[in-house]
């Protein structure tokens, strides 16, 4: 018996490349190229027998290496006896293993083995692989596909292909799976172009199949589409989305149940459609006048026509702050459900802090002579102090510019759903027809408009917005006296 040796991993590759040996016993801890790289370098070349010597004793290293393609695994400190008996073995396990099989190749439907030629094809779709395998890997698949209806155990493929020894119990499943992927690459390929293929075929068949098959329905059933109609609707009319199916009778029933749900879609479609180009309108409409104003006067300062003086500066100071404003609105709506910002909620007051909203405002309260009632009482609860004064402050202001009672009652308490806040004033209400539109960007009625010409619609739509990332909601109710009441709900988590 000759033996070579090899002080590097990369070394090792190169005499296996050269002399072709017949069994290699490989160290994991190896300079430069270390063992796991060198197995692994070694199965994409070669099938030649590896014998794993290491000190690493865990069950991982030694699957490890079984996975990688290992045929046995020794443990430092070694018997020098054992080391050349698991040599034979593996050895006489080998080539002249296979050599007894005899020279008949085995073949299943896509499988063909050589035995005495240590030599696998794979046949799909008429174009065969040959995967490189390990001998034990090789040694499985003969067995298999030389007993191909028997059901065989573990232990029996234990017993009958790896060598023997101090073997894991799940040592024969690692082969097995690295034996099933190899066979996977070499023909899951050619399987899948084969089934995308036919794939898209059928794919392509059912479309212009119910493309044909619902253009005759409704051109030639009774109760199919109505004549006169042709220019009106087409089954392709893309870029309409006003455009409608239309079915009276038709004798399938699918066929009505496929228009109704088609004119369905296609009205929800039409809906966004709308809400997308008004929403475009109204935020550059709001964007427009600021930022208007900025360009004139900042240009009028370049050419000189305004002179540079605090009161200008304030100006557009104000109109910066406007801008700010709405873009945080803009922002808040956007993360509809708290999504998109974060809440500070702590343990508070809600008494003190519906006061401070209250002062801030009785200013322009007294100014416009309105008169304000409070049933306010102590409640600390869980907010955000700041978004809720938020809330309140749209509220106020919506008063301040639509109410003409002048009159405005605050309460707060807890009720079946949580912590409230109630504001109610004495009217004129909002008209009905108008109430589900309320809490939508941009929705103002024509009263509204009249009375207030410079307001965006985004308020209420705020509110909504903090409102549900607090968990809440907010609600309008028109009472009988055509008063206003909002009523501002979270639960107290």
């Amino acid at each position: 018996m000759k033996t070579l040796r090899a002080r590097q991993g990369e070394q090792a590759i190169a005499l296996n490349r050269l002399h072709k040996p017949d069994l290699i016993l490989l160290d994991i801890h190896l300079p430069v190229c270390d063992g796991w790289s060198v197995l692994t370098t070694l199965r994409q070349e070669s099938s030649v027998p590896v014998i794993m010597v290491s000190a690493l004793d865990q069950d991982v290293d030694k699957l490890m290496g079984l996975r990688l393609g290992a045929d046995d695994y020794v443990i430092k400190p070694f018997n020098p006896s054992e080391v050349v008996a698991r040599v034979e073995a593996v050895l006489r396990r080998t080539r002249p293993a296979l050599q007894q099989a005899g020279a008949v190749p085995l073949r299943t439907p896509f499988i063909t083995v050589y035995p005495d030629d240590f030599y696998v094809e794979v046949t799909v779709d008429e174009e065969v692989v040959s995967p490189v395998l390990t001998t034990t890997e090789f040694k499985l698949l003969t067995y298999l596909v030389r007993y191909p209806r028997k059901v065989c155990s573990r232990e029996e493929l234990l017993n009958a292909c790896l060598p023997e020894g101090d073997t894991l119990d799940r040592t024969v499943d690692s082969h097995m799976s690295k034996l099933r992927k190899k066979l996977e690459l070499a023909g899951l390929y050619g399987i899948l172009t084969y089934m995308l293929l036919l794939t898209f075929m059928i794919i392509a068949i059912a479309v212009l199949g119910s493309w044909f098959f619902y253009s005759f329905i409704l051109d030639h059933l009774p109760g199919g589409a109505v004549e006169g109609d042709d220019e009106q609707m087409t089954m392709w009319d893309w870029g309409q989305l006003d455009a409608r199916a239309y079915c009276a009778s038709s004798r399938l029933g699918e066929v009505n149940h496929l228009v109704t749900d088609f004119n369905e879609m296609a009205e929800k479609l039409q809906t966004l459609d709308i809400q997308r180009k008004s929403w475009n309108a109204a935020i550059a409409h709001e964007l427009r006048t600021p930022v208007t104003i900025l360009r004139g006067r900042l240009q009028g300062l370049v050419d000189g026509v305004f002179e540079p003086d605090p009161l200008l500066f304030n100006n557009l100071l104000k109109q910066t702050e406007g801008l700010t404003r709405l873009i945080e609105d803009l922002r808040v709506i956007s993360s509809d459900g708290g999504a998109g910002y974060t809440l500070y909620k702590s343990r508070t007051d809600l008494k003190g802090t519906i006061q401070d909203a209250l002062d801030t405002f009785m200013p322009e309260f007294k100014h416009n002579q309105f008169v304000i009632k409070t049933e306010l009482r102590e409640q600390r609860c869980v907010f955000d102090p700041l978004r809720i004064n938020q809330c309140l402050a749209v509220l106020f202001d919506n008063a301040l510019h639509y109410s003409t009672s002048q009159k405005i009652i605050v309460k707060n308490g807890v009720s079946d759903k949580g912590n409230y806040i109630l504001i109610e004033d004495g009217g004129p209400g909002i008209p009905r027809e108008f109430h589900d539109f309320l809490f939508q960007p941009f929705q103002r009625d024509k009263g509204a408009r009249d009375v207030n010409p410079e307001g965006c619609g985004l308020g209420l739509s705020v509110v909504k917005a903090i409102m549900l990332a607090h968990g809440g909601d907010v609600t309008y109710t028109l009472s009988k006296q055509n008063h206003s009441l909002f009523k501002l709900t979270w639960p107290d988590a």
